[in-house]
């Protein structure tokens, strides 16, 4: 497993999920990609999925959490869930490269406290945040598109 990434699940399922399960007794932490083997109470393990399954996970979340601490490059996954209009929860490491339309949402926290009490707010006001985030998707999907960045680029080439 990439070493960011295990860093990033062993602070949700060590740090983050039994602060928020005590709050939130029947909340679920959702993993995809494999090649994590451990087993918690709140933990789903979907290992590799399908990208239909993944994007449906993704919308359906009440948010993805990318808590890395270190690693490089842009995250096509946030972008993806911005795109979709999915409320994104990020380190300022997770979400460097993106540029934001606006802030909560995407959330960036600096610390376990401020992780914390994002999320909580996520969770109890939901459907409002929700909302706000899917409002603002057609920026990212206009702003990342592929489609639309390779013809502004074979333009400024004169392709």
């Amino acid at each position: 497993m990439y070493k960011p990434n295990k860093q990033a699940i062993d602070y949700l399922n060590y740090v983050i999920m039994p602060r928020l399960i005590k709050k939130f007794p029947n909340l679920k932490l959702i993993l995809t990609g494999g090649g994590f083997k451990r087993k918690y109470p709140w933990l789903i393990n979907k290992n590799i999925v399908p990208k239909q399954e993944l994007y449906n996970l993704i919308y359906n979340a009440v948010c993805m959490c990318v808590p890395l601490k270190f690693g490089s490059g842009t995250r096509i996954k946030i972008i993806e869930a911005l795109s979709m209009g999915s409320i994104v929860v990020s380190s300022k490491k997770g979400i460097e490269g993106i540029e934001l339309l606006n802030q909560n949402p995407p959330y960036i926290f600096k610390n376990t406290n401020s992780f914390l009490k994002v999320l909580v707010n996520i969770i109890k006001n939901n459907k409002k945040i929700k909302k706000k985030a899917y409002r603002d998707r057609n920026y990212y999907l206009n702003k990342y598109s592929m489609k639309k960045n390779t013809s502004i680029f074979l333009k400024k080439i004169n392709l």
